[in-house]
């Protein structure tokens, strides 16, 4: 995942077309919105991103694109005291 920005795309990689769409209906709900970015496919990166939100204090965190669900939850198992997946 790129930049919308990104001019010329590698083999394999696409356009974060999701980012600007979720941020506006959220805006539109009401909601004061903290954007991360993009969080690389390693561990330790998408760790280090729920870190940033929870220090953030965030109350709602949207996630969208591939992250495999088992590291996601076992990121969020390791970070949170108390989370819910569904």
């Amino acid at each position: 995942m790129v930049e919308p920005t990104t001019q010329h795309l590698q083999p394999g990689q696409i356009r974060d077309a999701n980012r600007a769409m979720l941020v506006a209906a959220c805006k539109v709900a009401g909601a004061q919105v903290v954007d991360l970015g993009i969080a690389r496919d390693t561990e330790g990166h998408v760790q280090a991103c729920l870190e940033k939100a929870i220090k953030q204090q965030v109350d709602v965190l949207v996630t969208t694109g591939e992250a495999p669900q088992k590291c996601f939850k076992s990121i969020l198992w390791k970070t949170c005291q108390r989370c819910f997946i569904q």
